[in-house]
């Protein structure tokens, strides 16, 4: 399945080149940075890869910015594509591993689990620690 990861400057770039250097180069995944000097089209770019593809799954940066709001137009035209944002390396290395077997549900699971990824540390070394940060 395809995975294309779409994000404001080069941060979905940036994402790929450090997956890759965690799991080897990954065929099956484009980085599109919108609104740099090369993609100031980047939906055309999208759509592009897209020609030929059953479905798809969608990785955007941030909920409400102008990428993701672009792409929630094209899942609301093609509902087989699948789109889900705050990127993040946990989510992205999930999603890449798992590529062969993306459904929903698995995708469901994927997301609920790189949520648990965003910890303060602070107070994770708290806990480990044995006390209690009050603030």
């Amino acid at each position: 399945m395809k995975i294309i990861l779409a994000s404001h400057g080069e941060l979905a770039l940036g994402m790929k080149q450090t997956l890759e250097m965690i799991v080897g180069e990954q065929t099956q995944i484009v980085a599109i940075d919108a609104y740099g000097d090369e993609n100031s089209d980047f939906m055309a770019t999208i759509e592009e890869q897209l020609v030929d593809q059953k479905s798809a799954v969608l990785v955007t940066d941030i909920w409400g910015g102008s990428v993701n709001n672009s792409l929630m137009e094209l899942v609301l035209q093609q509902p087989q594509l699948l789109l889900i944002t705050g990127m993040n390396l946990p989510l992205v290395l999930a999603i890449a591993t798992a590529a062969d077997q993306l459904t929903l549900d698995n995708l469901r699971t994927i997301v609920c689990d790189s949520q648990k990824n965003i910890i303060l540390v602070n107070d994770k070394l708290q806990q480990l620690k044995g006390g209690e940060n009050n603030d």
